[in-house]
């Protein structure tokens, strides 16, 4: 992962953490956590994470697309909603701090629910794409 990645990586990580919307919505600090054995429903983990070059000839640049998925009871499908919009919100107009790049873009593609099936949980996907520069 190169180090534009790895910074937007963090930069999204601690404006999630920070939202106190997201935060409500999830129940605590349940956004992003290190370890998830032991949590019970609702968290937010990042769960996809794929950096591709996106330089041209006069531009060194990546897009970066970032799963982050919501655990939640079985037909807490408003909970998901409200979480996703929120989080689509936030991104969509976020504008994180990242020494040496320049955000040029930050969109939703898809969010999509479905059923845990080890589980009784169900799980909403949200995957983003972003497109970073060098300064």
């Amino acid at each position: 992962m190169s180090r534009s990645a790895l910074s937007l990586k963090k930069a999204l990580a601690a404006l999630i953490r920070a939202d106190a919307e997201l935060v409500r919505l999830a129940g605590g600090a349940r956004l992003l956590p290190k370890e998830t054995a032991q949590l019970g429903p609702p968290f937010l983990t990042e769960t996809g994470f794929v950096a591709t070059d996106n330089s041209t000839a006069t531009e060194t640049g990546e897009a970066v697309e970032i799963t982050y998925t919501l655990f939640t009871e079985a037909f807490a499908g408003e909970l998901a909603l409200a979480f996703a919009a929120r989080l689509t919100v936030l991104l969509e107009t976020a504008r994180p701090t990242l020494p040496g790049l320049r955000l040029v873009s930050l969109d939703p593609l898809t969010t999509r629910t479905r059923p845990d099936p080890r589980s009784r949980a169900a799980l909403t996907d949200m995957v983003f794409r972003a497109v970073v520069e060098r300064e």
